[in-house]
């Protein structure tokens, strides 16, 4: 008996070797086609949503350093509310809206500035798709500045309505409003 195959032998030698090959390159091909199954399943709103929130984190962030940016300004807060107790309508799928608490030398410059909070609101409600509102408020006072989505895609400041602050029974506001305490 040789140790080196026959000529038949190399042959099945070789067929199995290729219906190995063959089988190895199946199942990955399967495995492949039922993880691409199993991700196509997933829904894309969480994907959406993971990307929206990244997104939004960094125009925060840009528009923190744009606020503080040669200027003696201190960030005291930003908060994310839920602004559907307030009011009586809002943007469909945007009941949210971030607060910034302003402090330091050039604060009122900043609330001062009609063109430049409105540039800031315009980029965080592009960026996060839960927010339609954004308010700048001085701290310590009852110094503040409200802007939100308006019909068409544009961003406005708010109209303010005179109110009281001992009131503790105001209605809902309409869209577009808010309260200016005396």
């Amino acid at each position: 008996m040789s140790q080196y195959p026959t000529t038949e032998e190399s042959k099945d030698l070789t067929n199995m070797k290729n219906q190995n090959t063959w089988n190895r390159k199946a199942f990955l091909c399967s495995a492949i086609t039922a993880i691409t199954l199993l991700a196509s399943n997933l829904p894309i709103t969480q994907a959406q949503s993971v990307k929206q929130s990244s997104k939004c984190a960094v125009t925060l962030q840009s528009v923190k350093n744009k606020i503080k940016q040669g200027r003696r300004i201190t960030i005291v807060r930003v908060s994310k509310d839920n602004i559907s107790e307030e009011y009586q309508s809002y943007p469909k799928n945007r009941p949210h809206s971030y607060y910034f608490l302003l402090q330091g030398a050039a604060a009122n410059s900043v609330l001062e500035s009609s063109q430049f909070l409105t540039a800031l609101s315009k980029n965080i409600i592009t960026s996060c798709s839960d927010v339609s509102q954004i308010t700048y408020a001085l701290d310590a006072s009852d110094y503040w500045r409200t802007f939100g989505l308006m019909s068409g895609n544009k961003v406005n400041e708010f109209k303010y309505i005179k109110a009281s602050p001992t009131d503790n029974n105001l209605p809902k506001l309409p869209w577009g409003s808010d309260y200016y305490y005396l």
